[in-house]
């Protein structure tokens, strides 16, 4: 068996005000072998009879679509059928006929009072979804199957976007680790239960027997709300449950239910609740204890000697009332001479001069009334002087001390919070969940910048949480570093020139910058430099064996079979100043003019472009566009990434996911013929980013042995990304190509 399950149901009877139930699926041995076992909790902040109408439907139906379903039938003879698609399938179905019911029943239900998770066990694949305030929790060993045990919050439930007919729509999906647990649980449950409590108790019983410790737990609380649970073990690989070591002794198991029911009595305990029996077993330890031997006499005696001694308070009550009237005599006489002297103009500027004959005339006072002390006086006062000193030393000593135990106090807490959400992001990548892990992410970086600059140099618990936070940091970027291959470098023919844009075609590259164009041949391995009358070539376009480039107002076209060039004129309206990117599509060219929010084509008549008619037949944005791309469609890019695609001269639906880091000097669009990637060249942050044709974010590759990217080029029957950085070609293998 890959796993074991076992649930919890604890209600209070009748003063319970919500529904709670706990469901697992009994297939036979055929259903569950092929399908799993299905599983949910439900509990509903009501009990309306409409709630419990929708509860009694709503399990039979989703055991029904699910063990019912036709690709169920189909699995056993297609292995490529998987159970998260066919749990998907049942969702939906199982939606649609809530949505159904909820309307022809007229049920007066809300979504808001719903907290349900509903999942489906098979093998070490898990699946599920919810809604509410349900809760799920990954118990797992990190690094071996001996390691410690943590315990990380899955972030499952979610508030249905599509009503009812998408009630359950967003599925979490993974495999539990060997030898780990999965609980879920109502909203209640963790709040009476820590989770160092919660994973103890799971990790050192079988399922069966931690369910039931966890409500022999709960069972002894006086509480009026309901607890239930699943809780699932992937033993995929584990020694059976009878070979484990039994415990040392019955005293030993006894003990430490003693000290679990202490413990849970404390933690549970209302708060400002005195502790009776507490305060009772203090006070009798510091109460004196008759000594063994003694007659009655003997302690009679021993009592009077300790609480009935008279002792004289006469004298000291007269001594303290009489220090008491001096001391406010002294201190009004000070207030009286003060408003005096500030009363008096001239007794004021005065006044720092009688104060030092004061203070002089005190300190040769003290020390000659000091001088007539006896010795033995002397020595008292000598000894009262240095242990005041030594009291006042030792008070900063202890302030001091107990501001750096709470100091440690705090730093211990924030290391804590620092493991927790660590493990919390890992289960979430493991998952899928990359919206939690961002927001983890962040509150990670928030909690390393509060810790004290250069602690991880001391403190190896820092330093390899933030190792392990560039790993997630690099997982959510998607990122892949490659170590490049030098193909060569444009410098040993172009000499000063920079080349600063790169073309595959004919089995050659060719890299062009300023006035110079260098042709490599991948295959002789012979390279060629042929120079033009142009200050800077850019965009360019191959057709046939020619590619073409823009240049002050021109367009130069290089033969890369026979190395020779022509100039064709261009001629652009005069409104169009600047022009940000060009491309040769259908013997046509077309001009991306950023300032007047236009695209114009030319077509051309023999040594020149003209008859320049504006392409866009609706108003466009187009600040800030650097890059352009025609494939039938023209696609777009912006210096910060934002994408956009025009058919006929009208936009069409298309935008580009956001990357991370975010985009801020896109300077070139490349898409592939045959796999339809889009592909973004970033200079400024040397690197290449990756979407599919829809948008969709997918890598990034980066260059770890050169700097100063411009360009790129393509090689999709070899898979090559070959990289123009710093006048020198790279390549890297690219697997999606």
């Amino acid at each position: 068996m890959f796993y074991k399950i076992s649930q919890l149901t604890l209600n209070p009877g009748k003063k319970n005000n919500s529904i709670d139930e706990v469901f697992v699926a009994q297939p036979d041995a055929r259903s569950e072998g092929l399908a799993g076992r299905l599983f949910a909790i439900i509990k509903i902040e009501s009990r309306e009879p409409d709630y419990l109408k929708f509860v009694n439907f709503l399990l039979p139906e989703l055991n029904h679509q699910y063990y019912q379903n036709e690709k169920l039938i189909l699995r056993e003879r297609l292995s490529t059928i998987k159970i998260d698609h066919i749990f998907e399938s049942a969702l939906a179905k199982t939606n649609k006929s809530l949505a159904s019911i909820v309307q022809n029943d007229k049920l007066r239900l809300e979504i808001a009072n719903l907290n349900i998770t509903l999942g489906v066990i098979y093998e070490n694949e898990l699946h599920f979804a919810a809604i509410g305030k349900n809760r799920a929790f990954l118990i797992f060993r990190a690094e071996a199957l001996d390691g410690e045990y943590k315990m990380s919050e899955v972030a499952a439930g979610a508030e249905p976007a599509g009503g009812w007919n998408k009630l359950f729509g967003s599925v979490v999906s993974g495999h539990l680790p060997t030898g780990g647990y999965f609980l879920f649980t109502n909203e209640t449950l963790p709040e009476f239960l820590s989770q160092k409590q919660l994973k103890e108790i799971i990790t050192a019983l079988p399922p069966a027997g931690a369910v039931e410790q966890i409500k022999n737990l709960l069972g002894s609380i006086n509480s009026f709300v309901a607890f239930s649970g699943i809780l699932i073990k992937n033993t995929t690989g584990l020694m059976a449950e009878s070979a484990r070591p039994m415990a040392q002794n019955v005293q030993t198991s006894i003990s430490n239910l003693k000290t679990t029911e202490s413990s849970t009595e404390k933690l549970l305990a209302p708060s400002g609740m005195i502790d009776l029996r507490g305060w009772l077993g203090r006070l009798q330890a510091k109460l004196p204890r008759w000594p063994k031997g003694l007659t009655s006499a003997d302690r009679e005696q021993l009592k009077n000697k300790i609480f009935f001694k008279k002792r004289p308070t006469f004298d000291l009550i007269t001594k303290f009332l009489s220090a008491i009237k001096n001391s406010l005599l002294y201190f009004f006489g000070l207030i009286y001479t003060l408003l005096k002297t500030l009363a008096n103009p001239q007794g004021l500027k005065a006044a720092p001069s009688k104060l030092t004959i004061t203070a002089k005339t005190g300190f040769l006072s003290l020390v000659a009334w000091f001088k007539g002390l006896n010795n033995k006086l002397k020595i008292i006062l000598a000894v009262a002087l240095v242990s005041l000193l030594i009291f006042l030393g030792n008070s900063l000593y202890l302030n001091k001390q107990n501001e750096a135990v709470e100091q440690q106090k705090n730093y211990d807490e924030q290391i804590k919070q620092l493991a927790l959400i660590t493990d919390r992001t890992e289960a979430n990548l493991l998952y899928n969940n990359e919206t939690a892990a961002k927001i983890d992410l962040l509150e990670l970086k928030q909690l390393l910048s509060a810790l004290p600059a250069g602690i991880e140099n001391t403190d190896e618990r820092v330093a390899t949480a933030r190792k392990r936070i560039e790993e997630f940091t690099e997982k959510i970027k998607h990122l892949v570093k490659l170590n490049g291959t030098l193909i060569f470098d444009t410098a040993t023919i172009a000499g000063s020139a920079k080349t600063g844009n790169l073309v595959f075609a004919g089995g050659r590259l060719i890299a062009a910058g300023g006035n110079t164009i260098v042709a490599y041949d991948t295959t002789s391995k012979k390279s060629t430099s042929t120079t033009v009358t142009a200050n800077t070539l850019t965009s360019p376009s191959v057709s046939g064996d020619n590619i073409f480039y823009y240049a002050d107002r021109s367009e130069f076209s290089f033969n890369f079979k026979n190395n020779k060039t022509a100039k064709l004129a261009v001629k652009l309206p005069n409104e169009a100043s600047a022009v940000a990117a060009s491309a040769l599509y259908n013997n046509r060219l077309y001009l991306l003019a950023p300032s007047v929010n236009q695209i114009y084509k030319l077509n051309r008549s023999k040594d020149i472009f003209d008859g320049a008619a504006a392409w866009l037949s609706e108003p466009a944005d187009l600040s800030g566009a650097t890059g352009l791309y025609i494939d039938g469609d023209i696609y777009i890019v912006t210096a910060d990434g934002r994408g956009s695609k025009y058919l006929r001269g009208k936009k069409e639906v298309f935008s580009l996911e956001a990357a991370e880091p975010p985009i801020e000097s896109a300077a070139k669009i490349i898409i592939t013929g045959k796999k339809q990637y889009v592909y973004l060249v970033e200079g400024k942050k040397e690197r290449v980013i990756v979407f599919n044709k829809g948008g969709k974010f997918i890598k990034q590759y980066q260059i770890t042995n050169s700097t100063g990217l411009t360009d790129i080029a393509l090689n999709e029957q070899t898979k090559k990304i070959y990289w123009l950085a710093d006048g020198k070609i790279f390549e890297t293998p690219a697997s999606e190509l």
